[in-house]
Parts: structure tokens; sequence; C-alpha cells
């Protein structure tokens, strides 16, 4: 098919191995038993949470690592904010709200003065992003660019209709946000662990008679 003379040939081996990687093993020494029972142990000031359950069942070196040896790894700034982060952000700035009403009775006017504060909530918005999205710490107002802005006026909509619908309820006095509960569940008939959840909101109701 072609002049033997103009082409040459050859056979190349290459020897290509794929790389392994070990797993990484923990071995369950003494002390780390002792850790892993005050789980367990009534009183001790240690208990799992729905995420820390999740976290084992997903990872098991995972759950050890952060929440037996409560060691963190600070998050590199992403991209692009996913809707964990968006939730974050709108959960921590109606918090903060809340709390500025601390013992008062909040009536739907005082809602409306808080909606109507566009300035306000603004600048408590952009320092959510910027302390959970951006990375700056707390209380930094530097001002928004790009995808975050536009995330910011979305989130102005969604704090305005929130503090419109919270009006049904009122008036009502805020009493506590993020309160913690901890409990006992039995997992197996020799197996009971400490429980922890937290109770985003408590409030007080002005029931008229």
């Amino acid at each position: 098919l072609y002049p033997q003379e103009s082409i040459k040939t050859s056979l190349v081996d290459y020897d290509i191995q794929s790389t392994r990687r070990d797993g990484i093993e923990v071995p369950k020494t003494k002390e780390i038993i002792e850790k892993l029972d005050k789980f367990r142990t009534e009183g001790s000031g240690k208990a799992l949470s729905a995420s820390a359950i999740k976290k084992y069942c997903h990872c098991p070196l995972q759950f050890y690592l952060e929440i037996v040896e409560e060691l963190r790894i600070e998050e590199d700034v992403k991209e692009y904010m996913d809707d964990i982060t968006y939730g974050n952000i709108v959960h921590a700035v109606a918090e903060k709200l809340y709390k500025k009403l601390d013992g008062i009775e909040i009536t739907a006017q005082v809602l409306d003065n808080m909606k109507n504060d566009t300035a306000m909530l603004s600048k408590e918005i952009i320092m959510a992003v910027n302390e959970h999205y951006n990375k700056l710490g707390k209380n930094n107002d530097t001002e928004l660019y790009g995808e975050a802005k536009v995330l910011a006026e979305i989130m102005l909509y969604s704090i305005t209709e929130l503090l419109e619908q919270e009006k049904q309820f009122a008036p009502i006095i805020f009493k506590s946000a993020e309160e913690k509960m901890v409990g006992r569940y039995r997992i197996s008939p020799d197996l009971e662990i400490n429980i922890k959840l937290f109770i985003d909101r408590v409030d007080t109701a002005m029931v008229n008679d």
C-alpha cells in the first residue's frame, strides 16, 4: 500500500500502572474509645447532631477528624454561591434582625418599619455575604460586585417578603434564637447516645382574649 523505503515503523512498549492509594485507617486506641464514649455518656457535654450522624454515614474518617477530634478545615472562597450558603446568609440576617427586637413587643407596625428600612437591610445582607461567602470576617460592609451583588438584591426581596408574612403572627415577643436542646436517643437495646438540636426561634404569642 505504501513504499517500504519511505516509512519506518516501530513498536513501543510502555509499562503503565495505575496509582494506588491505600485507605487511611485510624486505630481505635484507648484514648479514642474514651472520646467516643463521651457521646453516649449522659451529662458529658458531648452530643451528636443530625449533620454529625450524616457525616458519619458518608465518611467515618471525616466524622472522626471533625466531630471527635474537632479539627476544622478552613473553606476556600467559592467561585459561585451554592444553595446552602445562600440559605445560611438569609438565616443569619433574619436572626440578627430579630435579636435587635429582643424583649419588645413586635407588632405589624414594627415589622413594616423594619421592612421599609431597605438601607439597613441591605447593609446587614452585605455584611452577611462578606462573612459567609467572601470570608472577610464579621461586620465587613465592603461593596459587593458581580454575582454576589445580584444575589444580595434577591436576598433583600426574600427578607422583605419574610417580614411581610410575619405580620400575620403579630403581635409577638421574641425570646431566643438558635436555642440548644440536648436529649437521649436509644439506637439499640444496649446503646443510647446524646443527641442535640437547635430551635431556630422561640417567640411568645400575644393572644387577645
